[in-house]
């Protein structure tokens, strides 16, 4: 029986640094700021570690004749040994084995060793002066910052055929995708690089040519430079390119508003930013460059407009160059946790005409996976030559849906 005792015990012995040490290990001291550290965390923790526990480490009794317990203990203490040799991080020390505070800080520990309570120093650590924590250089902070922005939303009302007060079924579908870069040297240079998509698909039942129409369709990248002049001004170039990628018809009809890279624009902008925190960008650009390019110029049977006909540019052409003026306003504020306020408005002249639109964004967050989204954009352009007299146009859109940021 002794020995199947002694066999058991030995088994436990063996395993017990790696089964019961495995959390939170705590390197032997080493200097002195070290032994606050370690000291304070040893007065929050058990009393021994349980490889020091009595009932396993036993202190050794030199007159004990008992032949099997002489053995148990040689083969704990030579266990011990090994651990201490070969895994000394796995130690744990009680706090009435390391020095008194006042001993740490007056250094009067350097050249002394610590033990544990016991006097078999199964843990004996010098604190030498090579011994002393190194200096470490905490790494640079990046000026590069990344975010993005991506949201899967949807609307849909049914009315039955017989509602009282009439009214129609719709369905409408939106994908936003936001992908911003940043560079900030903290000193004099600043570099904002945006990506945004946006693609929406709507379906009413009064549309019998086109059950599902593109109502929403953008593809923009955006670059903009800044050199700091004083203060919260920038020296800025900026570049603004926007497409879209399907074909939009009017409804019940086979006239097109835009088809496949039709049209492309093309903004250039030189001035001066001024920028107040991460809320406000005034960016005036008394030299500005516009440019509108159109790649598809067919028109379906039945239908005398085409895509560049839309945009102003004149027959048997596919591009229109501009110069102006521009002015840019941007405006990003939280109100709360749960509501933010994203306003874009720009203003250009070519001096002839004005293109002025502006598109406000409320996005209200449920949880982390759902947010609502209101969109109002506002748009009037008489820069162009068309048939139609300008207007002011207005788009609006109300969603929820899944909606994830990182």
């Amino acid at each position: 029986m002794k020995h199947i005792v002694a066999f058991l015990l030995m088994a436990f012995v063996l395993l017990a640094p790696h089964n019961l040490l495995a959390n939170n290990p705590v390197k032997p001291l080493i200097s002195p700021a070290d032994s606050l550290l370690l000291r304070e965390q040893a007065q929050r923790e058990a009393l021994f570690n349980p490889l020091f526990l009595d009932w396993v480490f036993i202190n050794h009794n030199s007159g004990n004749t008992d032949t099997t317990q002489s053995t148990i203990w040689q083969m704990r203490r030579k266990v011990m040994h090994d651990v201490e040799n070969t895994s000394p991080d796995v130690y744990r020390y009680h706090y009435q084995q390391l020095p008194l505070y006042n001993e740490i800080m007056s250094h009067d520990i350097r050249n002394r060793s610590i033990s544990t309570l016991n006097n078999d120093s199964i843990v004996r650590k010098s604190v030498n002066e090579h011994d002393r924590m190194q200096q470490v250089k905490a790494p640079e902070a990046s000026f590069w910052s990344r975010s993005m922005l991506i949201q899967i939303q949807g609307t849909q009302n049914y009315i039955s055929p017989n509602w009282y007060n009439g009214g129609e079924s719709s369905l409408s579908l939106l994908g936003y995708v936001n992908a911003q870069l940043k560079y900030d040297n903290k000193k004099n240079i600043q570099w904002e690089n945006l990506f945004e998509w946006k693609e929406g698909l709507n379906g009413v039942k009064s549309d019998s040519l086109h059950h599902l129409r593109v109502g929403e369709d953008l593809l923009k990248l955006n670059t903009k430079f800044g050199l700091k002049a004083f203060k919260n001004f920038y020296y800025t170039a900026s570049l603004e390119a926007s497409t879209t990628l399907f074909n939009t018809y009017l409804s019940n009809s086979y006239e097109r508003t835009t088809a496949p890279l039709s049209p492309i624009r093309f903004y250039g902008n030189l001035g001066m930013d001024y920028k107040y925190k991460k809320i406000v960008s005034v960016m005036l650009s008394p030299l500005a460059y516009k440019l509108v390019y159109v790649n598809d110029t067919t028109v379906h049977p039945g239908v005398s407009t085409s895509v560049a006909d839309k945009v102003g540019i004149p027959d048997g052409q596919k591009i229109l160059h501009q110069f102006g003026s521009s002015l840019e306003v941007k405006f990003n504020y939280s109100i709360s946790r749960e509501i933010v306020l994203d306003s874009k408005m720009k203003f250009y002249t070519n001096y002839k005409g004005i293109e002025w639109d502006w598109e406000i964004v409320g996005n209200f967050i449920i949880n982390r996976f759902l947010s609502a989204r209101v969109s109002l954009n506002p748009r009037y352009d008489s820069t162009i030559t068309t048939t139609e007299k300008p207007k002011i146009q207005f788009k609006e859109l109300t969603s929820i849906g899944f909606s994830y940021k990182f």
